[in-house]
């Protein structure tokens, strides 16, 4: 996968980004739109989120592009506003969101309580629900490829 960033950014990603991308040889950053992104990545608090999504999209291939985003302000309920005020309509072609953040102390089921009530106060729908393992939501993908179910 490869990394297009989305403006607004807030902070340093794409310096970060592209300089663990440069020491490491990765080649991460998309510097032109072949495609339209399906996937935006949003990230919660950015460094070392940012040096995280690096290592990722360069461990899925580079083969898809994928916007990635740090909003000025934090919060779950916040992120899902920006999204649908400002990052969904900069980019209709987004089908897919990865939301990166913290967990601090807070258990995995208050995180996705939280997150449901903001994109529902928000007015999304919530049209499928992954079942949790362990709090863990369980996959049976990873970066596109087939993983343990």
């Amino acid at each position: 996968m490869r990394l297009r960033l989305l403006e607004p950014v807030a902070g340093r990603i794409a310096q970060h980004i592209a300089t663990i991308s440069r020491k490491l040889r990765l080649d991460v950053l998309a510097t032109r739109l072949p495609v339209k992104p399906k996937t935006l990545i949003i990230l919660g608090d950015g460094a070392p989120d940012d040096y995280v999504m690096a290592l990722v999209a360069w461990a899925c291939d580079g083969e898809k592009i994928a916007f990635i985003t740090r909003p000025s302000e934090t919060g779950l309920t916040s992120t899902v506003r920006l999204l649908k005020s400002v990052y969904l309509p900069m980019s209709p072609g987004i089908r897919y969101v990865v939301l990166v953040i913290d967990r601090d102390r807070r258990d995995l089921p208050g995180i996705t309580g939280e997150a449901e009530r903001a994109l529902e106060q928000h007015g999304f729908t919530i049209s499928e629900r992954r079942e949790l393992v362990g709090g863990w939501p369980r996959s049976s993908r990873a970066c596109g490829g087939p993983g343990p179910g």
